[in-house]
């Protein structure tokens, strides 16, 4: 089993994982690890396979677990910008995006020409078309520092920003943006199998390339969601070919 952690910082912990069977025993197990700052960090634990987890912990269909963590040290990881969209800025802008307690100043017709959300909240007939400053709210100020400069083709996709990139493209309808976190997503993440496709099907990516990293049956059942209810069916078919290929 994988647990995950969201995080904006490097943390060392100590996790103590029980495991209660449906006869009151205690599977445990205890280990310290490092969560790396990135949108979700994930360590495994290793109690017992999938086969006898049900056998022995399912109760009508429900596993009870204790996860307890202990923080021993937490420290923030600065990240270097490789666009200011700062005061350097500002004399090339025409509004100025406010993001938490960050200012980003940008051109109005350059975000507009690639996302049809600002096209219509700048060019349209809404009251921030004649603002000078517009909040965003609910938006991390570094995600959507990421997010701009690959508008700005001032920096590439990767695993720890790829999710939040990727949401912001699709909620701002960026085209150019989505295309790319889909590639890399599909062709270059090491992310889980499993976590890949519960993405590709939330953002509709039809094109699912990862598919081609299933090579054994033990990798099909790695890919399968957890909660079977949730399973496409567009998938649940590609995973049902991609196992009697290999059963060839």
């Amino acid at each position: 089993m994988r647990f995950s952690i969201l995080l904006k910082s490097t943390i060392e912990a100590e996790v103590d994982v029980k495991l209660f069977s449906r006869h009151r025993r205690i599977e445990r197990k205890t280990q310290k690890v490092v969560f790396e700052k990135t949108d979700y960090d994930y360590f495994p634990v290793h109690l017992m396979n999938w086969n006898d987890l049900k056998r022995k912990c399912s109760v009508n269909g429900e596993v009870r677990i204790e996860v307890h963590i202990e923080i021993s040290k937490m420290s923030e990881v600065l990240e270097k910008k490789k666009v200011d969209f700062g005061e350097a800025m500002k004399e090339c802008s025409d509004v100025t995006l406010l993001v938490e307690d960050e200012k980003f100043h940008i051109s109005k017709l350059f975000l507009s020409f690639h996302s049809t959300y600002f096209k219509t909240l700048f060019l349209g007939s809404f009251n921030e078309s004649k603002k000078s400053e517009v909040i965003l709210m609910d938006i991390d100020k570094w995600e959507f520092q990421k997010f701009m400069e690959v508008i700005y083709g001032a920096n590439d996709i990767d695993d720890d920003y790829v999710v939040a990139i990727l949401r912001l493209a699709d909620m701002y309808d960026v085209p150019i943006v989505r295309k790319k976190c889909e590639q890399f997503l599909m062709e270059k993440s090491k992310k889980p199998m499993r976590e890949k496709l519960y993405w590709s099907l939330k953002y509709k990516i039809e094109d699912l390339k990862c598919l081609n990293d299933i090579k054994t049956p033990e990798d099909v059942r790695l890919a399968v969601p957890e909660n079977l209810q949730e399973i496409d069916p567009s998938l649940q078919a590609a995973l049902f070919e991609k196992a009697l290929d290999l059963l060839k």
